[in-house]
């Protein structure tokens, strides 16, 4: 057979008998990228939330309040310390002794998210 095809695998050899037919010519569904363009665009919006975000954080009297509520383990009032500063977005957070992930998520919507990995320690 002229396909015919050898594999090693350690000290065994197995024999493929079959051909990649299916994989070569395997149909796709046609591509329809506006559901992509929306997320596309909605992210944008999340970016610019993110660079206000990101301002804020450069204030050291607010980077502070971030730091001592998170070093206290009070989640909610990080949370809500951040959302004071005009983010539309929903905001979760994860931190440990050596920084901080913001998680910035459009609200209403479930097409994306954009995370803030910030460190501080």
């Amino acid at each position: 057979m002229k396909n015919d095809t050898y594999y090693s695998f350690g000290p065994f050899w197995y024999y493929r008998t079959h051909p990649d037919v299916y994989y070569r010519y395997r149909q796709y569904p046609q591509v329809n990228p506006s559901i992509f363009h929306q997320s596309a665009s909605l992210t944008q919006k999340l970016l610019e939330e993110a660079n206000i975000l990101l301002q804020q954080l450069q204030r050291n009297d607010f980077a502070y309040q971030v730091m001592m509520y998170a070093q206290k383990s009070q989640q909610k009032e990080v949370e809500k310390l951040l959302q004071s500063t005009g983010v539309k977005a929903r905001i979760e957070t994860n931190f440990n002794p050596n920084g901080i992930h913001i998680h910035l998520i459009r609200k209403n919507i479930d097409c994306c998210r954009i995370i803030l990995a910030l460190r501080w320690g």
